[in-house]
Formats: C-alpha cells, sequence, structure tokens
C-alpha cells in the first residue's frame, strides 16, 4: 500500500502521477527520463527547496526510488528528473509518483549516468474524454454493459475509474491515507476475439491518480464493432479487467 502525503516521514503537501512507457519493452531495470513543464504552477510556485531538495519519485508501494536531478534551475522554471534501475513490467506503461512541498525536506538525490531513457509523462489534468467506472459485470452479460460510439475517422480519448475497486484506509491523525493503486495498465482493442492495431495509440496510454487509466481510439471500420479491454494489476497484486462495446459508425450528414 502506497502513503498519499509523506514518502519520507516528514510532511510532502503535494503529489501527481507519472505514467512511463515500456510499451513493447522487456521486464527489466529500466532507467527514467521525466521533464517538468515551464507552465505547470501547481509545481514551480510550491517548490519550498531553492535547489529542489523537496523532490521526491516514489513508487506505487510508498518506495523512495533512486533519482537525480538531472537539471534544476528554480528562476528558469527547468527541471529534468531522471530515476535509476527501477524494475519495469514488460510491455506496459507503468506509474510512479511525484512528491514536492516539503519544507523540512533534506537532499536524496543520488548520482548516476543514465542510459537508454524510458520517458515519463507527469498528468496534472484531471481524466480526458468520457469517464466508464470500472464494476464487475451482471451475471450472465453476454456482452460489456458499456457502449462507445465513434465515427471511422474520429481519434478519442476516453478514462476508465478503477477507484471502486481499489482498497482505501484512511489515518486522519497520522496524515495520510493508504492505498491501493495502480501499478500498471495495458489496452487491446478486439474484433471477433482478434486484436486490432490499427485502433490504438499504445504511447497515449496513462495511468493518472493512482485510479484512472487514459486509452487514445482511432480509425476502424463503420458498421463494424469492437471490444475495447483496459487491464491493470495493482500494487496488492490484483487485476481489474474493465470491458467496452465500441460502435464504429459514420453519421450521413446529408
Amino acid at each position: 500500500m502506497s502513503r498519499y502525503a509523506d514518502p519520507s516521514g516528514t510532511n510532502h503537501l503535494r503529489r501527481e502521477s507519472i505514467s512511463v512507457n515500456n510499451i513493447g519493452g522487456a521486464a527489466a531495470a529500466v532507467d527514467v527520463t521525466i521533464t517538468i513543464s515551464k507552465t505547470w504552477d501547481t509545481f514551480w510556485t510550491e517548490i519550498n527547496q531553492t535547489d529542489g531538495r523537496d523532490i521526491r519519485v516514489v513508487d506505487p508501494d510508498g518506495t523512495i526510488t533512486a533519482y537525480r536531478l538531472a537539471t534544476f534551475n528554480l528562476s528558469t522554471r527547468t527541471c529534468v528528473i531522471e530515476v535509476d534501475g527501477y524494475v519495469a513490467p514488460a510491455g506496459q506503461m507503468f506509474q510512479l509518483f511525484l512528491y514536492w512541498n516539503n519544507t523540512a525536506a533534506s537532499a536524496q538525490s543520488s548520482t548516476f549516468v543514465g542510459a537508454s531513457m524510458k520517458t515519463g509523462y507527469v498528468n496534472s489534468c484531471a481524466p480526458p474524454g468520457r469517464i466508464f467506472v470500472a464494476g464487475h459485470e451482471r451475471h450472465r452479460d453476454t456482452k460489456p454493459r458499456n457502449v462507445v460510439s465513434k465515427g471511422a475517422d474520429e481519434s478519442v480519448y476516453l478514462s476508465v475509474d478503477f477507484g471502486g475497486l481499489l482498497t482505501r484506509r484512511s489515518a486522519p491523525y497520522a496524515g495520510y491515507r493508504d492505498c491501493e493503486e495502480i501499478s500498471y495498465a495495458s489496452y487491446v482493442v478486439l474484433q471477433a476475439d482478434s486484436p486490432v492495431g490499427a485502433l490504438i495509440d499504445a504511447a497515449k496510454l496513462r495511468i493518472i491518480g493512482g485510479r484512472y487509466v487514459q486509452v487514445y481510439l482511432t480509425a476502424g471500420t463503420s458498421g463494424t464493432e469492437y471490444t475495447v479491454v483496459v487491464t491493470v494489476v495493482t500494487n496488492e497484486g490484483q487485476t481489474f479487467v474493465k470491458r467496452m462495446w465500441l460502435a464504429v459508425q459514420n453519421v450521413d450528414e446529408q
């Protein structure tokens, strides 16, 4: 279980999820690079240490990773964080967390030289597109309960909320919550039980806030029905699968 507010035993007040792209990669220790946007005001206005020493990169189990600030300049809003040797699952988008805003933090940045970096994406926005709530299918259902529709020329985002399936234990007196969270995620689109790769862009898959998964759907053949399958594994070792019915149909405008 991860600790929402306090990975180092003091008081980190800010936290954001990071999606790391290991799609197509093997299960192995990988290095990760994370570039912070200059326009992310919530980060830049709430860094409490001018050298970035309150930054932490934490995995879904609440363990601080080995990381370094490859670049940090508060006045120019330049920050590149590198993570060293994180053990990544094969072929998945996996999740880390960025913590900051801690007036009492001491420097913990490591020294290493990164190689063959995977890209980490900071997810500072709300989940995009239509949000579907993950839940168990009803007994004897033969099709997914949720339906997504789009035209063959449309590209759309949608998000799945797995929060209702995750375990949460609050401890307000200690200033944190123990939470089961998504460790990694993947998705496919099927037609007659066969994957249709043209309908997905796996690199745009994201895990947001420990509970949401963002997927991207494109192309497809008008008049055809598909199944979108989103699979997640949590830091408690649970596997959840959400299926959605995708109807691709062009609309006659005449």
